[in-house]
């Protein structure tokens, strides 16, 4: 009923992901009223959707809105048109444009950590100086999959599995009940425009391999595993939560990080069965 009364009062059309977004930012207080938000835009289809999505709940929610790019300059000609794209978008709708150029060798193993380490940064020196109370990134349900398999192949923690939060900080993500599929039906539904990445194709990357050989080769054979595999990240969520609780109770001073957790029992003594549980 909640999201019938917006629909109502604001005049946007009903949208099936809108209720999912509006429950995300209204519903679970990812944004609140009147906040200045810095969304991270690259040029595809998430973040143009995201960009649209906000844009539409913003009225209601008396929100302001201000989008970061970043050019990595790693596609010559096209990473220009991505930057030019973003800026007319946001001048289209009168939304305040940051941008920086940086540059990257796309061949070093450690290519897309860096940039998305440079993305963060700036993203955060841009919030800070500019006073914005949050930063939204466009990740989604079939992001969270593929983090939560490369996490399971390369080897991780309970807290690794988590993968990407709902929140961190002033870093909010209300995509992430969102898959691909659903996203591309949303633009598509409305006419809204936007740019392939070619690199996204190349599978020597080690998401893009996840991409477009695992999980199609998987949902060959288990058909809801896109909608699936992440309920092993929420459930993960629960029992990290649930075990850093306990922790605190106990008096233990708990640290947790995607490789390894560090627990200082201090001069309690907690049954180990006990703790296992």
């Amino acid at each position: 009923m909640e999201e019938q009364e917006f629909f109502r009062r604001t005049g946007v059309a009903r949208d099936p992901i809108m209720d999912k977004i509006h429950i995300s930012c209204v519903g679970d207080s990812l944004v609140a009223a009147g906040e200045r938000i810095l969304l991270s835009m690259s040029a595809g289809k998430d973040s143009v959707a995201m960009f649209h999505l906000m844009r539409e709940i913003s009225d209601e929610m008396n929100l302001t809105i201000g989008v970061f790019h970043l050019n990595h300059g790693t596609r010559g000609e096209d990473s220009e048109a991505d930057a030019i794209f973003v800026r007319d978008l946001c001048a289209g709708y009168g939304y305040m444009f940051h941008s920086c150029r940086d540059s990257f060798n796309p061949t070093e193993p450690s290519f897309e950590k860096r940039a998305r380490e440079r993305r963060y940064e700036l993203l955060h020196e841009i919030a800070g100086k500019e006073k914005y109370d949050r930063i939204m990134t466009a990740h989604t349900k079939s992001d969270q999959a593929e983090t939560v398999l490369m996490r399971l192949f390369t080897g991780t923690h309970i807290s690794g599995l988590c993968a990407i939060p709902e929140t961190r900080g002033k870093i909010v993500r209300p995509l992430l009940n969102c898959s691909s599929e659903e996203i591309v039906a949303y633009l598509k539904r409305n006419g809204f425009e936007w740019r392939e990445d070619r690199s996204n194709e190349d599978t020597g990357y080690a998401r893009n391999f996840i991409r477009h050989r695992v999980l199609p080769l998987i949902e060959s054979r288990f058909p809801r595993s896109r909608d699936t595999i992440p309920d092993i990240s929420d459930a993960a969520k629960e029992n990290a939560a649930l075990i850093e609780e306990m922790a605190e109770m106990c008096g233990m001073k708990f640290k947790n990080d995607n490789s390894s957790t560090q627990i200082d029992f201090g001069k309690i003594n907690v049954s180990r069965l006990i703790f296992n549980w």
